[in-house]
């Protein structure tokens, strides 16, 4: 009904499940405290993602290797983002990731081991939160670049390989929202209960 998280993908929330069943006889300002704590361990992943992209644009620059991963652990939003209670930290660490693996493909050409690690963080960041499906215009463009638009034999299957992994890592999920709601968003059921939004 009025739960703004109604259709929230689970991956952020089955993290969260045992934390809170094992702190649900504490008082809230304690058992809130503990939930924000298990949320960092998503942040310092958003933080090692960025060193690994730092390495590989960076490779013969130490400063820059260090700096890089130094200014996204400082930076405000991260900081907030990894201390609440909120999914986003959970989808900004997987397209982290998928950044990463961007620069390392763009580089490399997409090898077919990259390509599969590519579709499998798509589909955990869709997992985490819904919007990380934009991820696919960011993919799509970088293996165009990467692989030259008219080499199409070569960068149509890597892409479907990363959307079709991604498809399956979700499958689950679409299943139960087709099944609850009719429907693979609910956005339509959440426009009409959630009106005064």
């Amino acid at each position: 009904g009025w739960i703004y998280t109604a259709n929230h993908p689970p991956l952020y929330y089955l993290w969260l499940a045992p934390v809170y069943m094992a702190t649900d006889h504490l008082d809230l300002p304690a058992q809130t405290h503990l939930l924000r704590l298990a949320t960092i361990p998503f942040g310092m992943g958003m933080v090692a993602f960025a060193w690994l992209a730092a390495r590989a644009l960076f490779r013969n620059d130490l400063f820059l290797r260090v700096l890089i991963p130094a200014f996204v652990a400082f930076q405000p939003q991260i900081l907030y983002e990894s201390a609440i209670i909120n999914n986003d930290i959970v989808a900004i660490m997987f397209c982290s990731g998928m950044f990463w693996l961007l620069i390392e493909g763009i580089e490399r050409k997409f090898p077919w081991k990259l390509t599969a690690s590519l579709g499998v963080l798509y589909g955990l960041a869709m997992l985490g939160k819904s919007t990380s499906v934009t991820m696919a215009v960011v993919v799509g463009i970088a293996m165009v670049a990467g692989l030259g638009w008219r080499n199409w034999r070569s960068w149509l299957p890597k892409g479907a390989l990363v959307a079709g992994l991604g498809a399956v890592i979700i499958a689950p999920w679409q299943m139960f929202m087709w099944r609850t709601y009719g429907n693979p968003t609910a956005l339509s059921q959440i426009s009409e209960l959630q009106s005064w939004w």
